[in-house]
């Protein structure tokens, strides 16, 4: 229960950023957020903690909602995300929407016991972040 504290505090919490917009630090923090609470979902899902893992999912869900607006074209070629973002709106906004749509998903089903189901619905939200990753984001 510690950890899911200290995880969801680290949403709220601002993180340092080297970006050169607001938004584009935002969106930085946020994307740094969900990769650290991702870590947190696998283990939770591991260790069979489906509520604190629901938790965490919803909180995600509430957090992101803001995200498509922290890509406004003036900040193209700010921080990681890559030129074709833009240029492939309509693909990228289905994607980021799918995720909320799929963190929700995830919170939901947290209330059953099966683990089978839980662990296909994360499965499917890592997908989702890697299947944009490789579209969208830059490498370091």
């Amino acid at each position: 229960m510690k950890r899911m504290l200290t995880l969801i505090l680290v949403i709220w919490v601002s993180n340092l950023s080297y970006a050169d917009s607001p938004q584009v630090e935002q969106r930085q923090q946020l994307f740094e957020q969900l990769d650290e609470a991702m870590d947190e979902l696998e283990f939770l899902v591991e260790v069979d903690e489906w509520s604190e893992a629901g938790v965490l999912s919803n909180s995600l869900y509430t957090e992101f909602a803001v995200m498509l607006s922290l890509f406004p074209e003036s900040t193209r070629g700010e921080g990681r995300a890559k030129d074709k973002l833009w240029s492939n709106w309509d693909d990228f906004s289905d994607r980021l929407t799918g995720l909320r749509t799929k963190l929700n998903h995830f919170s939901k089903l947290t209330t059953s016991a099966d683990a089978g189901v839980i662990t296909t619905a994360y499965d499917d939200i890592k997908r989702s972040c890697k299947g944009c990753h490789r579209q969208y984001r830059a490498r370091k």
